[in-house]
């Protein structure tokens, strides 16, 4: 056990990816083999309308860096209606969600690390109860400093590039012969 004073020397660098949790225990065993195409979800708060565009972009371009991004239209017109499309995310599909925010304290103060998040989610069946589940199977975070409202585009840029730095590594390590990039859905108005 660390005195206080010992605790205080202690210095964890911002913007570095902790938590043994994050990664498997056996190389061999990443549970990302045989995953090659992903619906994908972000989760982050912007201001407006065009902020949000502008951090959809980023988040497309950073995604097709590592793989190929197919748009899809989440309005579809049925019978002259437009209507919301949800057919899609019932599919047996792996989902990758996206998310960064502040980190808030206990008091639901929010405090200056943001949290970059990149989780896959993957449809399983649990042999046990012979039921289906949607555990995620890959995760991984990234800390930065600051507030994420005052700087949106540098956030998603920095934490996004890290974060799939990691993913695109465990890939390719479970699936080494698999020679086609991997394909994200992502859904937008």
């Amino acid at each position: 056990m660390l005195s206080g004073t010992e605790r205080s020397r202690i210095s964890i660098p911002l913007s570095t990816h902790y938590g043994s949790q994050d990664r498997p225990d056996n190389k061999d065993e990443i549970p990302l083999k045989g995953l090659s195409t992903f619906n994908c979800f972000f989760y982050f708060f912007a201001p407006n309308r065009e902020e949000d565009a502008k951090v959809n972009s980023l988040i497309v371009n950073q995604l097709e860096k590592f793989g190929v991004v197919v748009q899809n239209k989440l309005l579809v017109k049925t019978n002259g209606r437009e209507q919301i499309d949800l057919t899609r995310f019932g599919s047996s599909r792996p989902s990758l969600f996206f998310e960064i925010r502040n980190i808030t304290s206990v008091e639901g103060k929010e405090l200056p690390v943001i949290r970059g998040s990149l989780n896959i989610q993957a449809p399983v069946m649990l042999q046990k109860g012979y039921c289906f589940s949607s555990p995620y199977v890959w995760t991984n975070n990234c800390f930065l400093e600051g507030f994420f409202r005052e700087k949106i585009e540098q956030s998603v840029t920095l934490a996004l590039s890290q974060l799939l730095r990691q993913f695109q590594i465990d890939y390719s390590t479970a699936n080494p012969s698999h020679a086609e990039r991997p394909v994200f859905h992502i859904f937008l108005p």
